[in-house]
């Protein structure tokens, strides 16, 4: 994933809370648990962007207390931040963005290092690709409805990568055979 704007953290942060008010670390657990990437957003971030909703009107806040426990600040959407939800949701989703171009900047220098070490390397990278594609469930019964195509898009862009992976080490193996006399 490239970089996260603070509108995408809106979108999040509106998304989770228009399906139910919870507390921050609530919110934190929910992310990390529908996420691969745990560095979706990261927790300080989180509560930035929960005291910015609040300062905005588009999320209310209450103090809650369970038995001895400390006070825990229990976040709702708003009317206005409903509007907020809607708004984003329609300008992200007809939204497309390309590739990670974190990922482009050390790609475009392949050539420089040794076509050995470029090869090994890049089959690390499949390695952990493929390390991440057994981990991705092709059915799970959590990612039923709303976060199906979410998972789906996600399987379908690691396969992508895969066999991109594939083409550049054959054509690694191929220049090498071809300059070997």
């Amino acid at each position: 994933m490239g970089r996260t704007s603070p509108a995408e953290y809106r979108l999040l942060v509106l998304g989770i809370l228009r399906m139910q008010e919870m507390h921050g670390y609530q919110l934190a657990e929910v992310i990390e648990s529908h996420f691969s990437e745990g560095d979706v957003i990261k927790k300080p971030t989180l509560y930035d962007t929960l005291k910015k909703l609040e300062v905005d009107g588009s999320v209310a806040s209450r103090d809650d207390r369970e038995g001895n426990r400390p006070p825990r600040t229990v976040y709702s959407l708003t009317a206005h931040g409903e509007q907020e939800f809607v708004g984003l949701l329609r300008k992200h989703i007809g939204t497309y963005r390309g590739p990670d171009p974190r990922d482009e900047v050390a790609l475009m220098f392949l050539g420089v290092l040794p076509m050995e070490e470029t090869r090994r390397l890049l089959e690390i990278r499949k390695a952990s690709l493929a390390d991440t594609l057994a981990r991705e469930p092709e059915e799970d019964p959590h990612h039923r409805g709303a976060l199906d195509p979410v998972v789906k898009r996600r399987l379908r862009h690691l396969r992508a990568e895969a066999e991109w992976l594939e083409e550049v080490l054959a054509g690694l193996t191929a220049d090498a055979e071809h300059d070997t006399p």
